[in-house]
């Protein structure tokens, strides 16, 4: 099911605290899918600011690109957006990124993968930077019974290294989603001051 507008909402928090000195941001999603996330996440976009939408499916990069041109919501802002067809990981991008957005279904993913893309993340991401992504409250725990051991095994890794990067971020219930879920948002270390000793 697509996200919906009160996750969306609490993901795109982070883009809502700027303050208006700060210049204009460059913002990632990951995985936007059919842009449930996109609609939310364009309302918080100034003059200047650049969005990336990292797309993988074809399906879904026709459908974004027609929304671009076709819907009143994004419409006004297909100047500010580009699309990318491709993993994200393939972006290549270092310390490029104010806010990264995920909308990747990460219980679906191998743990190496997962692990993978949040290291692509961590070094997309400007020091200081947000990393925003969902998660769905009791998935596993309510997966379990119908499993198998190994994949079984497979959701537990997935849930260790979320957890592994969540130690640097905080966790917000949304129970108005199907099925309900956690918005997570994690910020980047900031860069030590010249002269600092480690």
């Amino acid at each position: 099911m697509p996200s919906s507008p009160f996750l969306a909402k609490k993901l795109a928090l982070a883009m809502s605290h700027r303050s208006f000195p700060d210049g204009p941001a460059e913002i990632l999603e990951a995985g936007p899918g059919t842009g449930a996330l996109t609609t939310e996440i364009v309302k918080h976009l100034r003059p200047g600011d650049h969005l990336t939408l990292c797309e993988i499916n074809s399906c879904f990069v026709r459908h974004l690109s027609n929304r671009l041109i076709e819907d009143e919501a994004l419409a006004p802002w297909a100047h500010q957006i580009t699309i990318h067809h491709g993993p994200v990981e393939e972006l290549g991008a270092v310390s490029y990124y104010d806010h990264i957005v995920s909308g990747l279904p990460f219980n679906n993913f191998s743990p190496a993968l997962v692990r993978h893309i949040f290291e692509a993340f961590m070094s997309a991401a400007k020091p200081s930077g947000t990393i925003s992504f969902f998660e769905y409250i009791g998935i596993r725990k309510l997966k379990a019974p119908f499993l198998s051991d190994e994949e079984r095994e497979r959701l537990d890794e997935v849930e260790a290294i979320l957890e592994e990067f969540m130690k640097r971020g905080e966790r917000h219930m949304t129970l108005l989603n199907l099925p309900p879920a956690w918005a997570c948002t994690m910020r980047t270390p900031m860069l030590a001051p010249v002269g600092a000793v480690a």
